[in-house]
């Protein structure tokens, strides 16, 4: 094989040109730079509706999509249990301060230091005083008179449960409502036609800018013409508003079912306060 490789010319040896052996053949290493060599990824995310920023000595690992949104993730999470970690502690430093302010508030009561605990209260010394008089004259009153007290004392009772619970139940109503417009939102925004105007709007303008300009449609519909616009209603006016983008295209819109909106009452049933026996047999009557 020596003699293949070598030929003489005159008293020199000189190498033949030849190939090596496939199997011996030296690898040739594919040198095409990938995209995620030249990936910059986008270092800024929303936390609490406020816009945070990845730290810089991340940005090495992030070289792709797909692993930007998983740094972002977890940026959002762990400020996510720092909000909890910090509410937590306010908690927890109010509710010891208020037991500490109990049991001094109690040794007042069992010591009889009642000034210090009308002080600790802010309760006007005058309504004591007014309080013990109301009662000896109370003792003092026939029986038939003491009933009557009685009555009143029953019914102002009873008005102040029924504020308590047309408050509770006010705030359950409004509490509903809120549910009943996040899932028409949520499910506004899934509309094929919605959704994809959306995901284009969202590319131009940033990540959750449709959904901010739909509420500031139905916050300025409200508050200019104190009337409540469905946020399918809002979406399409911020569509129509801004016309056809660039990347829009025709999409056949399906409906999906939604609930039907909730609106809640801000009356109260109180009754008017009771400043006469006249009005407090009328109210005895309901009872």
């Amino acid at each position: 094989m020596a003699n293949d490789l070598v030929k003489t010319q005159g008293n020199d040896l000189v190498v033949k040109e030849t190939s090596l052996p496939a199997e011996i053949q030296p690898e040739e290493k594919d040198i095409t730079v990938s995209d995620s060599d030249t990936y910059e990824p986008d270092l800024t995310y929303k936390s609490y509706q406020e816009e945070a920023k990845i730290d810089e000595i991340y940005k090495p690992i992030i070289k792709s999509k797909k692993t930007e949104e998983e740094v972002k993730k977890l940026h959002r999470d762990a400020a996510s249990f720092r909000y909890i970690a910090s509410e937590k502690a306010k908690v927890e430093k109010t509710l010891t301060e208020v037991v500490q302010a109990f049991d001094v508030l109690q040794r007042d009561i069992d010591s009889g230091s009642w000034e210090n605990v009308f002080n600790k209260l802010k309760i006007d010394e005058k309504k004591v005083l007014q309080y013990f008089i109301d009662k000896a004259n109370y003792s003092q009153l026939p029986h038939d008179q003491r009933q009557l007290v009685d009555d009143q004392r029953a019914a102002h009772q009873r008005a102040r449960e029924i504020e308590t619970n047309s408050q509770a139940k006010l705030a359950d109503n409004q509490r509903q409502f809120l549910q009943a417009h996040d899932y028409a939102f949520r499910a506004a925004l899934n509309f094929p036609d919605i959704k994809h105007y959306q995901s284009v709007f969202d590319k131009r303008a940033g990540d959750g800018a449709f959904a901010k300009q739909v509420m500031e449609r139905g916050s300025i519909a409200y508050q200019a013409q104190n009337k409540y616009i469905s946020p399918e209603e809002a979406s399409r006016e911020v569509m129509k508003l801004y016309g056809p983008i660039q990347g829009d295209v025709q999409v056949t819109e399906e409906k999906i079912p939604v609930i039907p909106n909730i609106k809640s009452k801000s009356s109260s049933p109180v009754s008017p306060k009771i400043t006469s026996i006249a009005q407090l047999k009328e109210l005895s009557k309901t009872f």
